[in-house]
């Protein structure tokens, strides 16, 4: 898993998390798939979340979530799974996120004719959005729409609970070396906003990038979230955590609010996401929960 967050840090900062110049490429073809292979583990996390999980016949090294997943054949990793592994499997439906290390990959899948969906996710919108999309394909459409409705209640419940809070300072990190941000345009930046905080990064031109620890300094955040590989237990031990600690001037090291979070609610845009949402909102605002 470590592994996994480093190549992904790597490729935010290359691509801004996924590359939009791919396109869905013989997605329509056939009826209902019944032989499924994921590219993502979130699109793996999507597919169980709609009660698929029977049909996936092939996921990435990476997808461990729900536990039945890593009990799935592999078909190699996030960048760059094997695309004789792949057509082995004989799938009626390949679902994948573009990124700039499968990009190669998923042209090549096209090529060979095979039923290729790609979906993007910046934004909250974009991750509902690709859930009504695998639903619509995958022939199940109500249940994709029930989940999404679900989804969409708990942000609704977020706002309502936070809109007349006090605007606070936040910054979210990916790690401490190298020092990465969520800026405008995540849906990270979206969680900031609708848990009623300001997010400090909000000013780069990518969506993530790589700043400077004086960077930081002079936007003085008063919260400080950063993903750790961790269990939640020893989250707030992890190196990513104790690290911030070098720096006692910065009001969320004076106040103890420096938290470590499982960066599998914040790195696959899935179903999950939400679940990040809310402990973004319980950290910036614990009065209103």
């Amino acid at each position: 898993m470590k592994k996994y967050n480093r190549l992904l840090l790597i490729c935010l900062l290359v691509t801004g998390l996924i590359s939009g110049s791919l396109q869905t490429a013989n997605a329509e073809k056939g009826g209902d798939p019944r032989r499924i292979v994921s590219l993502a583990p979130s699109v793996t996390e999507i597919l169980y979340a709609l009660e698929l999980g029977e049909r996936i016949v092939g996921v990435t090294d990476f997808c461990n979530y729900p536990k039945e997943a890593k009990a799935k054949p592999k078909v190699g990793g996030f960048f760059n799974p094997d695309i004789e592994t792949i057509v082995s499997l004989k799938p009626d439906l390949i679902i994948g996120m573009p990124n700039l290390g499968n990009k190669r990959v998923i042209q090549g899948l096209s090529s060979l004719d095979v039923p290729i969906l790609t979906v993007t996710s910046f934004t909250i919108s974009d991750v509902l959005n690709s859930i009504l999309i695998i639903g619509r394909r995958c022939g199940v459409v109500q249940r994709a729409e029930r989940l999404v409705s679900g989804l969409q209640k708990r942000i609704e419940r977020i706002k309502v609970l936070t809109k007349d809070a006090k605007k606070t300072r936040v910054l979210f990190v990916f790690s401490y070396e190298p020092l990465i941000t969520a800026g405008r345009g995540t849906f990270i930046d979206e969680f900031i906003s609708l848990s009623g905080g300001v997010n400090i990064a909000e000013d780069t031109r990518n969506r993530y990038s790589r700043r400077s620890i004086e960077e930081i300094i002079v936007k003085q955040p008063e919260i400080i979230i950063t993903t750790t590989n961790m269990n939640s237990f020893d989250a707030q031990n992890s190196r990513n955590v104790t690290a911030w600690k070098r720096w006692k001037d910065l009001p969320a090291v004076k106040s103890g609010r420096v938290f470590g979070v499982n960066g599998d609610f914040f790195l696959r845009p899935g179903p999950r996401i939400v679940i990040g949402l809310e402990k973004i909102a319980e950290m910036i605002h614990p009065e209103v929960f």
